[in-house]
C-alpha cells in the first residue's frame, strides 16, 4: 500500500486534481522529486496491473486457472502431457475451458 501511496504522492502530475496523469521522476532519492514529463507504457500496462492484483480480492484472477507473463498479461493454464506423452493432465473443474 505504501508503494501505491508513494506513486500517487510523487508521480502524479497534479496530486490535487481528480483527473491527472503520471510522470517518471528524475531522481527517486530527491526529497521533492522533479517530473520528467515522460511515462513509459509499462507503468500502466504492468505496474498498475500488478498493484491492482496485489490489493484486489483473490477471486479476481484464479491462479489455479491462469498464469501471468512478465508483462502481467493473463494466459489460461494448460497442463502438459504425462511422462509417457499420451494423456494430458486435467485442470481443476472450476477452470473455464480454454479455446487455444
Amino acid at each position: 500500500w505504501k508503494i501505491y501511496q508513494s506513486i500517487e504522492r510523487n508521480c502524479k502530475v497534479c496530486p490535487a486534481c481528480e483527473m491527472s496523469g503520471y510522470s517518471e521522476v528524475a531522481d527517486v532519492k530527491a526529497a521533492k522529486p522533479r517530473h520528467t514529463g515522460h511515462m513509459d507504457t509499462f507503468f500502466t500496462g504492468e505496474t498498475l496491473k500488478y498493484l491492482y492484483l496485489l490489493f484486489t480480492d483473490d477471486s479476481a484472477l484464479d491462479l489455479d486457472c491462469w498464469v501471468l507473463n512478465t508483462e502481467a498479461h493473463p494466459f489460461p493454464k494448460f497442463m502438459p502431457l504425462n511422462s509417457n506423452n499420451t494423456e494430458a493432465h486435467s485442470l481443476p473443474a472450476k477452470c473455464p475451458p480454454s479455446h487455444l
